[in-house]
């Protein structure tokens, strides 16, 4: 059985993107194109490829041209719900709006300007045969300078989060923004206000679960545009380094 299989994922979509906006002005990252194939369609087919059969997307700022985008080019295999916010509800508050149309016990949320290249099976396994009720995927980075970092003991548990740090340029470990949780965590958390899943809600479960996987072999993000200059179908679909 491919490690995706029989969990739903929950799909990010909703940020604004100021940060690209200079390139892709009104688009919404999740349809930036990678050499004329949009981002969400090489998100969605690796998935597939993991077994995933049903992803419900979060969407905010752009809304309207993903719902769009759905209609005229449906993903093959997948079945996709939506969930739209009316305001802005931060990455947290998406999760739990969405949470009605999650049918999985364990929830896969992904950020959606961001695709990872790791062992899908060994993550799944990590989560599943651990005390962990939210495992996070982390990587090495050169320059943590533009991300929270995340510290573990020797088991994985998570012991501190730290938010970024402009000018500390030295390597970590950082949140890869993908995540393994269980529905229960997420009936937790406050329907309808906006909560930050990274420093709203994670810091309040060291301790109570929450461990991080360190398997990621590479990951990008597309969220700058000299990220998003970086990124090639090459890349995405399984010829960069250290890849398949």
């Amino acid at each position: 059985m491919k490690p995706l299989t029989g969990t739903d994922a929950l799909i990010l979509c909703g940020g604004l993107g100021t940060r690209i906006r200079s390139v892709l002005g009104d688009r919404p990252k999740v349809l930036a194109p990678i050499e004329g194939v949009p981002f969400l369609t090489l998100m969605l087919a690796s998935l597939a490829e993991q077994g995933l059969t049903r992803a419900v997307l979060c969407l905010g700022f752009g809304s309207q041209a993903v719902l769009e985008f759905l209609r005229s080019s449906p993903p093959r295999g997948i079945e996709i719900a939506t969930s739209v916010e009316s305001e802005p509800l931060g990455t947290g508050g998406a999760l739990r709006l969405a949470l009605p149309l999650m049918t999985t016990g364990t929830i896969l949320v992904l950020n959606g300007d961001t695709f990872l290249d790791l062992d899908w099976k060994a993550f799944v396994a990590f989560h599943e045969n651990g005390r962990a009720g939210l495992t996070v995927a982390i990587s090495r980075v050169a320059d943590r300078s533009r991300f929270g970092t995340v510290e573990t003991d020797e088991a994985g548990a998570v012991v501190r989060l730290a938010e970024k740090e402009p000018g500390r340029s030295d390597p970590g470990w950082v949140s890869a923004g993908v995540y393994l949780v269980g529905r229960s965590l997420v009936e937790e958390l406050p329907a309808g206000r906006s909560l930050s899943l990274e420093r709203d809600v994670m810091p309040l479960w060291i301790g109570k679960g929450l461990y991080a996987y360190r398997g990621v072999r590479a990951f990008l993000d597309i969220g700058t545009p000299e990220s998003y200059r970086g990124a090639s179908l090459s890349w995405l679909t399984g010829s960069r380094p250290g890849g398949r």
